[in-house]
C-alpha cells in the first residue's frame, strides 16, 4: 500500500454544544475523560444505567466549552435523542450534520498530498493523532482532524458546503500525482474491520458493555464526575 484514498464522510452525524457548563455536562454522560482544550479529540461512549453502550462517538473540543460530537450516520436521530435526554435543559444541542461536507484523506501518502494544497504544518510533532486545528486551503478556513476510521494515517476535513466543490476538485487534481482513489463506504467498512474498529449496531449495542467489547480503554474512573453507567461498570469490573 503506497498511495492515498479520498472518502466521503459527510453523512456522519455532527452535533454541537456551546455553554459555560458544556464540559461538565459531557463529563456526566461520557465514559472517557473529555478534554476542555481546543483541538483535543476524544473517543468515548455514552451508556445506560446498566452499563450498556448507547452511543459510540468522538467528542472534539473546537474552543473552550465549545464541542462537536461526531457519530455514525445511521444513528443520527437515535444519538440526538439520547444526548438531549441527558443534557441539562439549559443547553441547546445543535445538529450541524448538514452544514459541512467532510472529506477523509487516508493512506500512507495522505500527509504528502495535503502538504501540496495547504501551507500549514502537518508534521507529526505539530499535528499529532487525536488532535485538530484550523488550516487554510486556497484561502478557505477548514477544520482538520487527524483521525482515521480505516487504520491508516489520515485527516478529516470539515468544509462548508459552498466551498466543497472547489476543495474537492483541488484534491482530485493534486491527487493525480499520488494515484489518489475515490473510496466508498463499503471500502471503509472493510478497512475498519481489518483494523479491529467496531461499529454501533453491528458489533456493539446496549446489550454489551465496554468490558465485553474490549473498549474499556475508553473508561475514565479518575475524573471527578459520576458519569452515567459508572456504578454498573465498577460492578462488572470487580466480578
Amino acid at each position: 500500500i503506497k498511495n492515498v484514498g479520498l472518502f466521503d464522510l459527510t453523512p456522519f452525524s455532527k452535533f454541537e454544544i456551546k455553554s459555560d457548563i458544556a464540559h461538565q455536562e459531557l463529563q456526566k454522560i461520557c465514559t472517557a475523560n473529555i478534554k476542555n482544550e481546543p483541538g483535543k479529540c476524544i473517543y468515548t461512549h455514552m451508556l445506560n444505567h446498566d452499563g450498556g453502550i448507547e452511543t459510540d462517538l468522538t467528542v472534539v473540543c473546537i474552543d473552550k466549552n465549545y464541542f462537536r460530537i461526531i457519530s455514525s450516520a445511521a444513528t443520527r436521530e437515535r444519538d440526538k435523542f439520547h444526548i438531549k435526554k441527558h443534557l441539562s435543559k439549559q443547553i441547546k444541542l445543535k445538529d450541524v450534520t448538514d452544514n459541512f461536507c467532510v472529506f477523509g484523506l487516508f493512506g500512507p501518502k495522505s500527509r504528502d498530498l495535503i502538504k501540496t494544497i495547504s501551507d500549514d504544518d502537518f508534521d507529526n510533532d505539530n499535528f499529532k493523532f487525536g488532535t485538530a486545528k484550523y488550516i487554510t486551503i486556497e484561502g478557505v478556513k477548514i477544520w482538520a482532524q487527524r483521525l482515521s476510521y480505516v487504520g491508516e494515517l489520515g485527516y478529516e476535513l470539515y468544509v462548508e458546503f459552498e466551498n466543497a466543490k472547489n476543495i474537492y476538485e483541488l484534491i482530485i487534481d493534486k491527487g493525480k500525482n499520488f494515484n489518489l482513489s475515490n473510496c466508498g463506504m463499503h471500502a471503509m467498512d472493510i478497512m475498519r474491520m481489518e483494523s479491529g474498529f467496531l461499529h454501533w449496531g453491528h458489533d456493539i449495542s446496549p446489550a454489551e458493555n465496554q468490558y465485553e467489547a474490549g473498549l474499556n480503554f475508553a473508561i475514565s474512573y479518575k475524573k471527578d464526575i459520576n458519569f452515567i453507567g459508572r456504578e454498573a461498570l465498577l460492578k462488572i469490573k470487580n466480578k
